[in-house]
């Protein structure tokens, strides 16, 4: 019976890992947005980010989805870009 429960308690946590991961991962039209009002505007990932006081690296990964800017950070870029980033999926 101790195993049983052992077994039930691993696999509840590890499909909690998994679900909190996939929390992590923004909805892929954001940095689409972001990307497409960037390249408008005609400034790279690298200007952007100084302007916002960012990494390069982390412009990268919102443009890509594997991350999820805070909402300052979109309303900043949305400042910098003159664009409005739509948020209805988050």
């Amino acid at each position: 019976m101790k195993y049983v429960f052992f077994i039930y308690m691993l696999i509840l946590a590890i499909g909690c890992q998994n679900q909190s991961a996939n929390h992590n991962i923004a909805p892929p039209h954001i940095g689409i947005q972001i990307q497409e009002a960037r390249n408008k505007v005609g400034i790279s990932q690298n200007d952007l980010a100084e302007t916002l006081g960012l990494t390069l690296r982390h412009i990268e990964t919102i443009e890509r989805g594997d991350a999820v800017p805070t909402r300052d950070i979109i309303v900043e870029i949305e400042e910098r870009l003159g664009c409005e980033i739509v948020l209805d999926n988050i």
